[in-house]
Formats: C-alpha cells, sequence, structure tokens
C-alpha cells in the first residue's frame, strides 16, 4: 500500500480478535499409526478445520498440512465449512500446502471456503489455482 500499511494489517483491522483454530485430520490413518509408511496413494485424507485463519494460526493449518503429506497424502480433501474468517497468511497456508502437493502429483481441494477466503480467492484471481467447491462459490 501507498502508506506502507500491508494486506495482512488491513485485514487484521477487520478481524481485529482472531480466534483458536482447530484442525482434524480424519480419514484413513496411517499405516503403524505415525510409524512405517503413511497413507497409500489412493486414500482420501479429510483435514476439518475450525476457528479463523489468519496471521495467529495459520501455521498450524501449514504444520498439518505437511504432516500429512509428509506420511504419503496426496489427495487431501480440505474442509474449512467450520472457518469464519481467513487473512492473507491464511491464503498462504492454504498455497503452501496445494503447492508442496502439485509438486509430488497430489490435490488439494478446497471445500466451504468463507467469504473472505472467496474473496481473497477472487481478488489475487487464485480460485483457478485452489478450485474452491460449495458455499456459493
Amino acid at each position: 500500500m501507498a502508506d506502507g500499511t500491508s494486506i495482512d494489517e488491513l485485514i487484521s483491522i477487520v478481524n481485529p480478535d482472531p480466534g483458536d483454530l482447530s484442525v482434524r485430520v480424519l480419514g484413513p490413518r496411517p499405516e503403524g499409526a505415525g510409524a512405517g509408511p503413511g497413507y497409500g496413494p489412493d486414500d482420501r485424507v479429510s483435514v476439518h478445520v475450525e476457528g479463523d485463519l489468519d496471521l495467529a494460526t495459520a501455521g498450524r493449518l501449514r504444520h498439518a498440512l505437511h504432516d500429512v503429506v509428509g506420511q504419503g497424502g496426496r489427495r487431501l480433501d480440505l474442509q474449512l465449512a467450520g472457518v469464519g474468517f481467513c487473512d492473507g497468511a491464511g491464503l498462504r497456508a492454504l498455497l503452501s500446502g496445494a503447492g508442496e502437493l502439485h509438486a509430488l502429483g497430489g490435490t488439494l481441494t478446497v471445500l466451504d471456503p468463507c467469504w473472505s477466503l472467496r474473496r481473497l480467492l477472487e481478488l489475487f484471481q487464485l480460485d483457478e489455482t485452489l478450485r474452491p467447491v460449495g458455499t456459493g462459490v
């Protein structure tokens, strides 16, 4: 911005009180439950996220996605119906996960994104990159 304010700072003004974030991985358990080969190449892993996805919480999602990919997950459904707000940091976490999966031949499907994520995807013309599904998309 011309006055030196970043987009994340502007969005933080809109949502000054970030909430907590819950990330739950559902679906098939990796073989050995944490030790061993992990997910099979055809396993669809569902990651459910609840809360605000923002500067204060985006790292949690980034680490969770990285862990699932590290255990062999290549087909992830990211259920965001429980996310009420997403800022630029949250968008970066999603793009990071999608990029990591894409590099390995995997896919990340974004389900039921909140209004703020849909708006960010439109503004930055990323709706073709993340291909959101549901909730008025």
